[in-house]
């Protein structure tokens, strides 16, 4: 027995919407996945610094990296590569030391791929200079 013909025009719409469907929901998934990761990964590299001693501290990209493949950070999509610091999408994350403060500033351009749009993530970790005092009294 043939189906009627209205089936096959409704199983294929059906069938079309339900795999676009699928794609856009995995691609905007997968786009906060990596941005999480992204996150995720700097947030760990800041505070491993952040709990550096003085003279511990990196003070070059060399430094910076063979300090983190030594370190215990959760990559996810992150990944060290060569020289350079891939965020989830792939690309490079920039690192910058400030010769002022002594602290390292991180930047991921983002899904995108281009600095100085709404979708970067930033962060930095901040380094006491030696002799400064906590909160407790103690000299760090």
């Amino acid at each position: 027995m043939p189906f009627p013909v209205p089936f096959l025009p409704m199983l294929l719409i059906a069938v079309f919407a339900g795999g676009t469907s699928m794609w856009i929901l995995n691609f905007f998934s997968s786009t906060k996945i990596r941005e999480t990761q992204t996150l995720f990964a700097i947030r760990q590299i800041t505070e491993q610094l952040d709990q550096l001693d003085d003279e511990d501290f990196p003070r070059t990209a060399i430094d910076l990296i063979d300090r983190l493949r030594s370190s215990r950070i959760d990559w996810n999509s992150c990944e060290i590569q060569g020289e350079r610091i891939l965020d989830g999408w792939g690309s490079p994350i920039t690192t910058t030391l400030d010769g002022k403060t002594g602290s390292w500033e991180f930047h991921s351009s983002g899904r995108d791929g281009k600095s100085g749009t709404a979708d970067d993530i930033k962060a930095a970790t901040v380094k006491k200079p030696r002799g400064e005092h906590d909160v407790h009294g103690n000299t760090r």
